[in-house]
């Protein structure tokens, strides 16, 4: 038992066949029609040994009803086998590197659910936009995005990350100029070009096909059966006289 809520339901932290999990309430009797309680998974890289009862709380917390939409559609965030996301009927978006499920608003869900669905397939993935940060440069749109590797800024033609633990909302126009500068001037590796170069160089092998060797017949030599002559008797006529 970690504690109680503030209505006096009981928190309890127990181990299941998918791992430790948190639970609200007690579990009922078999057989029994009272509801199942609510219950959570751990977070990965949670011990259960340092789990308390506020962090219980919190991930018992989801799914969070974060209201309603023009058309009096309920909106929803929570987690799921693939991370966390928000819902509205059938429709679904994850939630962005930058984005936490425990804090979002109705605002924000509805700003993900009106944007393109990601497409299936590596590159084909449509990039969420966290932020427009107005002109670059050469007069075309600077925008911080939400990548596969996290937050990054973009003119349409240079990529530049984030610094690790930068704030991706606090990010301003000129930070992100600068970080696009460094970028540019950063000297581009040269291993793709050259092992690109080296598979160009190397002719295709044709493997020659192996001689086969004709079988060897084995032959049996056939012994001579030497034929025995059968010595024929002469038998002599008795002349009569």
């Amino acid at each position: 038992l970690l504690g109680r809520n503030d209505e006096g339901l009981p928190v309890y932290l127990a181990s299941g066949r998918f791992g430790p999990y948190v639970q609200l309430g007690e579990t009922p009797e078999r057989g029994s029609q009272e509801a199942k309680p609510k219950r959570a998974s751990l977070p990965k890289g949670v011990s259960p040994e340092s789990v308390r009862l506020d962090q219980a709380l919190r991930w018992l917390s989801l799914p969070r009803t974060l209201g309603k939409d023009s058309d009096g559609e309920e909106v929803i965030a929570a987690s799921g086998r693939f991370g966390p996301f928000i819902k509205r009927g059938t429709d679904t978006r994850s939630l962005t590197t930058a984005d936490d499920v425990y804090t979002v608003d109705l605002a924000r869900a509805l700003e993900l659910l009106a944007q393109p669905k990601a497409g299936r397939g590596r590159g084909r993935a449509a990039r969420t936009v966290l932020k427009e940060l107005g002109e670059g440069a050469e007069g075309k749109p600077l925008q911080l995005l939400d990548g596969r590797y996290g937050p990054y800024v973009t003119d349409g033609t240079v990529n530049a990350s984030l610094p690790k633990g930068a704030d991706p909302q606090a990010l301003t126009r000129e930070e992100a100029l600068r970080l696009l500068a460094e970028r540019g001037k950063a000297p581009k590796g040269r291993g793709r070009k050259a092992a690109a170069k080296t598979a160009a160089a190397k002719k295709p092998t044709t493997k020659k096909p192996a001689a086969k060797k004709a079988p060897t017949k084995k032959t049996t030599a056939k012994k001579a059966t030497a034929k025995k002559t059968t010595a024929k008797k002469t038998t002599s006529r008795k002349s009569s006289t």
